[in-house]
């Protein structure tokens, strides 16, 4: 009897391991197959759930068409409207995609009612409604201030009739523009395109100068003025990619109405330090009621030093000059040169004369960036500016010469607040004064 040589057994035991792998592997791959299968079945089902869907929105029969080049038909019915005829009758740029997509969310509004009406007797209605309100609820508040979910449909539809909602993102002198127009239309603030007021604050920017969505963050080109505001003080307002993003970037909170908040809370001393607040907001409109009640005893201050500059005006017969201002009030700071030190560069303005820049850490002489070429930007009172023109134009392209912006704002002593180059070869300053209280 033959023993099998070690050779041999060595050989065996080899097959064996092979054979051992290629069932392992036939197996993963039936088992990926398997999983493959039952991920495009899941597919498909959705995708007949979607198709579904858009069978129902596309059936609605739109009764419209790309009117020819050159060939302008008026509308009827939206007398004067962008969106299906354009202003008298001209269409408007992508006007077919414009009036499909809105055709659809009316088509989607009227699914949901028609829901209601179907589950009315299930005793879910109450809720779809809610649904459906909740958006008109968000974005209008009364006159006197109610918040989020104060106000009912029936309320609003009476508050459309007395024309007395307050809409949110807009200051009061300019709440008249936004209220419907007969026909319940809408009419664009800037562009003046005539849209459907259901339109109006639904989250999707129809107007091309972005004013059909005042409280929301639609339209990238468009504002949030916030509800706080101080008299006699420029309007503080947001860009509309802040409204609703977590962050309180109004100090009463106004721009954050939908109560949204971020995955993450920064911590409470950190939210101070950096003046950074997550919603849900609180209001902290005291900082700047208190900084308006100094301002206002600085200019009640300002104004009595300022007598003193309408006095050296007149007693240098400058008082009629306009180069220095109403009255020549600002001819005594001409009689000055005042010194500021930025990071890297060190400036001495002399008001209606020169200014220089030099350069800390360099041997190179000292830059004029303006001369006493004087121009007045606005001369009103609250709103001075200057700008001083024919400095160096050494290294400026295109030939310009240096320049520089003076804003005076009331103050109790001639100080420079800051110099800054804001474009090339143009620099801008902040000084403050009683000259200008």
């Amino acid at each position: 009897m033959k023993f099998p040589t070690r050779r041999r057994l060595f050989t065996s035991r080899r097959i064996l391991k092979l054979l051992i792998l290629i069932v392992c592997v036939s197996m993963i791959y039936l088992s990926f197959q398997l999983l493959s299968i039952r991920v495009l079945s899941n597919h498909a089902k959705k995708e007949d759930e979607f198709r579904k869907i858009a069978d129902e929105i596309n059936s609605v029969d739109v009764d419209w068409k790309m009117p020819e080049k050159k060939k302008y038909q008026k509308d009827e019915n939206w007398p004067g409207d962008p969106v299906r005829g354009g202003i008298d009758g001209v269409p408007h740029k992508s006007s077919g995609v414009i009036i499909i997509k809105q055709t659809q969310r009316q088509t989607k509004r009227q699914m949901d009612k028609t829901k209601i009406q179907e589950l009315s007797e299930k005793g879910v209605a109450d809720q779809l409604q809610n649904n459906l309100a909740h958006k008109t609820k968000d974005l209008i508040q009364t006159p006197q201030g109610l918040g989020r979910g104060e106000m009912n449909t029936k309320n609003y539809q009476q508050s459309l009739e007395h024309k007395s909602v307050f809409i949110r993102g807009v200051l009061p002198k300019d709440q008249h523009l936004y209220t419907a127009l007969p026909g319940n239309v809408f009419q664009c603030i800037h562009s003046k395109e005539k849209i459907s007021y259901d339109f109006f604050n639904d989250d999707y920017c129809d107007c091309s100068d972005g004013s059909d969505e005042p409280s929301t963050s639609a339209c990238s080109n468009s504002k949030f003025y916030c509800t706080f505001q101080l008299a006699d003080m420029e309007p503080v307002s947001v860009t509309a990619s802040k409204v609703n993003d977590g962050i309180c970037d109004c100090c009463d909170g106004s721009d954050e109405w939908a109560g949204k908040t971020l995955d993450k809370d920064l911590k409470k001393d950190a939210q101070k330090h950096y003046s950074i607040y997550q919603a849900p907001c609180v209001d902290h409109c005291d900082d700047l009621r208190k900084l308006k009640q100094k301002q206002d005893a600085i200019k009640l201050m300002g104004a009595r030093l300022k007598a003193t500059y309408l006095q050296s005006a007149n007693e240098h017969g400058k008082a009629a000059d306009p180069v220095f201002g109403p009255q020549g009030v600002f001819f005594k700071l001409s009689l000055e040169c005042f010194h500021y030190s930025a990071p890297h560069f060190d400036y001495t303005i002399c008001p209606f004369k020169s200014a220089k820049q030099r350069e800390r850490e360099s041997t190179h002489s000292d830059v004029t960036i303006a001369r006493g070429m004087v121009h007045w930007l606005s001369s009103q009172q609250g709103q001075y500016r200057i700008e001083m023109k024919d400095g160096d134009g050494f290294a400026c392209p295109g030939g310009m010469r240096r320049s520089l912006v003076i804003d005076f704002s009331c103050g109790l002593d001639n100080i420079i607040q800051s110099v800054s180059e804001s474009e090339l070869c143009k620099y801008a300053a902040k000084f403050t004064t009683p000259a200008a209280c």
